[in-house]
């Protein structure tokens, strides 16, 4: 305190209590002046001219009417079941990263043809989950947004929620179905579209593929050796390296979204693991949109970028390869068997430290080179929008061979390789990887509780050795769907997106962007081709577009699939379904294209010997 006659004079607590406060005024002031900066610069770069590949080219401001939109979907992330490695003891423990789903509608500004996807954070999508997204969808928009023209795809990240499937083979280890979480997921999906229709603007779309290395390998390579030679001499790897991505620009250049597509599975986060979160591909996207929405928070902004799952089947981001956790040799052998512990201790490891620092790894992989090839996309998508929906019985569909053998596929059974899990999480038990033969204790067992399996389906199966027949079980149970759903987007008469219920590596040739579908079916063709234009005679097919040749690094264009069998007047857009498996007198939701049989639709089935 100071007197009437006495200085006044401050102790040094004051003095640096003072000098602190000065401190933090000064931070303060810096950083809002800089905050303040860079907004008016990112105002200004949004006004900038657009790159070079983003300019109209042909006259025309915008092909279509596009629309992003990005929400959270996060439900409950503590006591509930992970969803993906099957594992009821993985139950949720915190939250790593939160979940979103991310739309895209592409309509044509003059029509009422829309299609809408959608990529989520979650394992896979349940029949329940898109009953009752249609559902919420119809109440709002009538018509607008079907069955017929709502693509749903989950990520397949192995750390997201369970409980929200509606059969009763997926209740076993998620404990019965979640309401929160189903209700989390429908919100997160419905409202990310609500905000893609919303933000409907003029726009074009652009396509770019390219290799990415250093980010998979095979998880079963054993397996895949069984394929044909003339199957696995197409390919210089036993994992598809390509990624394919569709860029979306408004009618002045500027960014609105990116898709992506790459084979890797969201696995990185291994079966120890109780945080939820996004894995690799989640983080690639979460890198992408704060690039592009700079000084915006996590899950803001305009731009919304989606890693959606491809044909990762049997493809694993843990590079290292298995080892034996308790011993550290490799395990990497036909049955995934270490010398002690046996299957329980073989696991796929790296590339880096831990899981978290594998999950960096990949992630950063993919979203460093989906942004170079967003950068560069140059190749314009036109043509008119359309799309189809169909349901596929897959226990009887009858599958031509050749032209003397046809086959048909089987009720669905989970056999004893299933038990054994992969070497990204694996099962319990005495069960192994590569089975072909039972064990009398587990059989006793199933017949005990569930029945024998019917010889008609021990046949179908052969020679997998069956453990649980679900397709046999009692209707009214509702254990497993015999009967799957699946969508097919068609953008132009060469460019078509699927998605399937199912996973599986094969989907991509067959039933991909018509590049990648097309190309290996049509390498076995030896009619003439020059100058981009091809011809083949025995079928009266002239002067045709060549299609691009799909294998990076080997361009070039392949000749016209040959005219199928029993069609012999050919007609323009024919979609090939593999060799000899034709079925011309069946309808296809596209003119003048040919559909798998029994399927009514121009989709393939799953049994690439890829898959």
């Amino acid at each position: 305190m100071c007197g009437k006659r006495h200085k006044c004079s401050f102790s040094r607590l004051e003095v640096v209590l003072i000098v602190l406060l000065a401190l933090m005024i000064a931070v303060t002031v810096a950083l809002l002046v800089l905050h303040f900066l860079t907004q008016e610069n990112s105002s200004s770069n949004d006004n900038d001219d657009p790159l070079p590949t983003q300019k109209p080219t042909n006259g025309v401001s915008g092909g279509y009417l596009l629309g992003a939109g990005r929400a959270d979907c996060t439900g409950p992330v503590a006591e509930i079941p992970l969803m993906g490695y099957a594992n009821p003891d993985q139950v949720g423990g915190g939250l790593l990263t939160r979940l979103y789903s991310r739309a895209f509608i592409m309509a044509e500004p003059n029509s009422s043809k829309r299609v809408v996807f959608v990529s989520i954070d979650i394992g896979m999508v349940s029949q329940r989950l898109r009953l009752e997204v249609l559902k919420k969808l119809k109440s709002k928009y009538g018509e607008l947004y079907r069955q017929d023209n709502v693509i749903l795809s989950g990520t397949h990240t192995h750390s997201g929620p369970g409980g929200y499937f509606q059969y009763t083979l997926f209740w076993f280890t998620s404990k019965g179905l979640i309401k929160p979480s189903l209700d989390a997921i429908v919100k997160g999906i419905v409202k990310s579209i609500d905000i893609a229709h919303q933000n409907l603007k003029r726009g074009r779309l652009f396509i770019n593929r390219g290799t990415v290395e250093n980010s998979q390998i095979n998880r079963s390579p054993y397996s895949y050796l069984q394929n044909p030679a003339y199957e696995k001499s197409r390919y210089s790897s036993n994992t598809d390296k390509e990624m394919v991505i569709l860029k979306m620009v408004d009618e002045n250049g500027h960014d609105l979204g990116l898709i992506s597509w790459f084979a890797v599975h969201p696995v990185s986060m291994n079966n120890t693991n109780r945080l939820v979160n996004s894995d690799n591909v989640g983080y690639a996207s979460l890198l992408f949109e704060q690039e592009k929405n700079k000084g915006m928070l996590t899950g803001e902004g305009s731009f919304v970028a989606a890693f959606a799952s491809s044909n990762l089947g049997d493809v694993s981001p843990n590079t290292k390869g298995p080892f034996c956790v308790n011993t550290g040799e490799s395990c990497d052998n036909p049955q995934s068997t270490c010398p002690v512990g046996g299957a329980a201790m073989c696991m796929a490891m790296g590339p880096g430290t831990d899981m978290f620092d594998s999950t960096r790894i990949i992630g950063q992989n993919i979203y460093s080179k989906a942004k170079e090839l967003y950068a560069n996309a140059s190749q314009e998508i036109t043509g008119p929008l359309s799309s189809a929906h169909q349901w596929v019985n897959m226990s009887d569909v009858q599958v031509e061979l050749n032209a003397t053998h046809t086959v048909k596929t089987c009720k669905p059974a989970l056999g004893y390789s299933f038990a054994a899990g992969t070497i990204d999480g694996v099962g319990a038990f005495n069960f192994t990887q590569g089975s072909v033969e039972g064990d009398p204790f587990w059989d006793q067992i199933r017949d005990q509780l569930l029945g024998q399996p019917s010889n008609e389906t021990k046949a179908c199966h052969e020679p997998k050795p069956v453990l649980f027949s679900t397709g046999e079980v009692r209707a009214e149970l509702g254990v497993h769907s015999g009967k799957c759903w699946s969508a097919l987007l068609k953008r132009s008469p060469y460019q078509h997106c699927a998605s399937l219920h199912g996973e599986g590596q094969g989907p991509r040739e067959s039933c991909g962007d018509a590049e990648g579908m097309v190309e290996w079916h049509w390498a076995q063709v030896g009619t003439p081709w020059a100058g981009g234009l091809c011809s083949d005679p025995a079928c009266g097919r002239t002067n045709v577009p060549c299609w691009p040749r799909a294998v990076p690094g080997d361009g070039g264009y392949l000749p016209p699939v040959p005219c199928p069998q029993g069609q012999p007047t050919p007609q323009e857009g024919l979609f090939p379904q593999g060799p000899q498996r034709w079925s011309p007198t069946t309808a296809s939701p596209f003119p003048g294209e040919c559909a798998v049989p029994g399927t009514n639709s121009a989709l393939s089935l799953l049994n690439s010997p890829k898959s």
